[in-house]
């Protein structure tokens, strides 16, 4: 899968995972203020995410190998992987599986628990239909009240 991405800089490679309902968009002043001292700075939107294709496939083994594809098709050569949240989450599962092709790993606010069935089923529920169908919060708020009947979730 072709990943959009903004790129900024140029010297020592660096990507940056954004989280689960993130995109590049929220990682661009960091990449920038990194870009001024001395780094290439990659943000992909991920899978599913920002400006990248969207597919009904959707796992960490398929993000990781997203990640591997997109080091390939832009030449980059063991960066720093800074990871947010689920960005984190690839970020370990691509050094675990990759460790030749990483430099360094941040991991940023994320716990390396696996959690809970309620938030497959929040997540699943999500990706079952396309946002762009709705035309309100409360359209969505409304949706996911009827897929999902445990209100804690």
């Amino acid at each position: 899968m072709k990943l959009f991405h903004r790129q900024y800089g140029n010297g020592k490679p660096v990507v940056i995972l954004h989280g689960l309902f993130g995109m590049s968009d929220n990682w661009v002043t960091i990449g920038k203020k990194l870009a001024e001292h001395n780094y290439s700075v990659f943000i992909p939107d991920q899978r599913n995410h920002g400006n990248s294709p969207h597919s009904s496939k959707f796992n960490f083994n398929l993000l990781c190998k997203d990640l591997k594809e997109f080091l390939e098709q832009n030449q980059i050569e063991k960066p720093l992987i800074i990871g947010h949240s689920m960005g984190g989450k690839v970020a370990m599962l691509f050094a675990l599986n990759y460790p030749e092709n990483v430099e360094k790993l941040i991991v940023v606010d994320m716990g390396v628990k696996k959690y809970p069935v309620p938030n497959e089923i929040l997540i699943d529920a999500l990706f079952a239909k396309s946002l762009g169908n709705f035309k309100s919060r409360k359209e969505i708020e409304d949706y996911l009240t009827e897929k999902i009947h445990d209100l804690g979730i």
